[in-house]
């Protein structure tokens, strides 16, 4: 081999090395400061798995490379003088240290799975986006989860939510829709509310549009329910249960920061009314209230990856589900091939997680996701 093309290879390397090491840069700085800043934030969506497939594949080829460079005699790299061998272990060291990071932290891949079968002591609630046209079927497989609460997002006149607003089933006690939040429970729902954020629009950016812009406006909307919890897991908690759903603005050029901060502040300045429960099941207008309750459990569509500072604005001290109790990959869009864990859950401190799953259902355009949770004090499983 010719030494031009030795010092081509040995270009080549060295390039590859470099443009590795920015990655793992640019993806270090992305969970460090995630969505303190717009730039951050940017740099906090890129993935986990995605920077250790595409970065070991680099560094592959760059050692490839430089052995074809160095050819058949094993010359010494032209390039590869002083401190620059050092790179490729420096590199190699770094990846290894995202790729651990990822499986033990991110994924979680060490930790014992929870059970996928609910526990006589939890309450299971299950959240799902649609986010799509969903297959024939989709509603008997939501529901053979055997969820206390089953939330679906998507508005209504949509043939699937009218499917599901229509679905009966002798284990049934509330079945409502409040805007594009769509609840079918096995205990009551005693009273429930909605409101529209009024998140700031921005330029629109939306990677499911055919242009890349979306140009019809995301305000963002949130619901809250009291459910009665009397004879169920929850019973120890003395009072109902406050469940609060989000759905945020899925808007690329949106600061997360600033779309946390207008949903936290609307939903505190809320004043409406609120649908309260009759005797026969039905609802009616209540009394009016002034801001949601505090809540116990919030679910939903948060469109911000998992671990973003952002969200605490909007969660405050509350502990992610996953964290306390899910493990293994739990991203959960897009549903097809999921990537980033955009639909979450958080527990208040009277809560305990015990089990967090999510599941691709084969339709739609997220993952579904279900918590299974107990009062910290214990109280008789259902039936007892």
């Amino acid at each position: 081999m010719n030494k031009a093309l030795r010092r081509l290879f040995s270009l080549a390397s060295a390039i590859l090395r470099g443009a590795s090491l920015l990655i793992l840069l640019a993806w270090t700085i992305g969970r460090l400061f995630t969505d303190t800043f717009y730039l951050t934030q940017l740099l906090s969506w890129i993935p986990t798995v995605g920077v250790v497939c595409v970065v070991a594949s680099m560094l592959a080829a760059s050692w490839a490379l430089t052995v074809l460079a160095r050819g058949s005699q094993a010359q010494p790299d032209v390039l590869h003088k002083g401190r620059l061998p050092r790179l490729r272990w420096i590199a190699a060291a770094w990846w290894l240290g995202v790729t651990l990071w990822g499986m033990a932290y991110e994924h979680r891949f060490f930790v014992s799975p929870p059970a996928i079968d609910k526990s006589p002591s939890d309450l299971r609630i299950a959240f799902w986006n649609l986010g799509g046209i969903p297959s024939d079927g989709w509603l008997d497989n939501a529901h053979a989860l055997k969820s206390d609460i089953l939330i679906v997002v998507g508005g209504g006149g949509w043939k699937p939510i009218n499917e599901f607003q229509n679905w009966t089933s002798p284990e049934q006690v509330s079945n409502l829709r409040s805007d594009i939040f769509n609840v079918s429970a096995r205990i009551p729902v005693l009273e429930y509310a909605s409101t529209i954020l009024g998140v700031s629009q921005g330029a629109g950016l939306d990677p499911r549009a055919a242009d890349g812009v979306r140009e019809s406006r995301d305000p963002g909307r949130a619901m809250y329910m009291l459910v009665d919890v009397q004879g169920t897991p929850m019973a120890n908690l003395g009072r109902p249960l406050v469940v609060w759903v989000i759905d945020l603005p899925s808007d690329l050029s949106l600061h997360r920061a600033d779309v946390t901060e207008e949903a936290a502040s609307a939903v505190r300045a809320w004043k409406g009314y609120t649908m309260v429960r009759r005797e026969d099941g039905t609802y009616g207008k209540g009394e009016p209230r002034a801001g949601f309750p505090a809540p116990d459990i919030i679910m939903g569509d948060f469109n911000i990856p998992a671990s973003s500072a952002s969200l605490r604005t909007l969660v405050g001290g509350m502990t992610d589900a996953y964290r306390a109790a899910g493990a293994g990959y739990a991203a959960t869009w897009p549903a097809d091939t999921p990537i980033w864990r955009l639909d979450q859950a958080f527990v208040g401190g009277e809560l305990r997680a015990n089990a967090f799953h999510t599941r691709t259902m084969g339709t739609g355009s997220h993952a579904l996701i279900w918590l299974d949770a107990s009062p910290l004090r214990a109280s008789a499983p259902m039936g007892q």
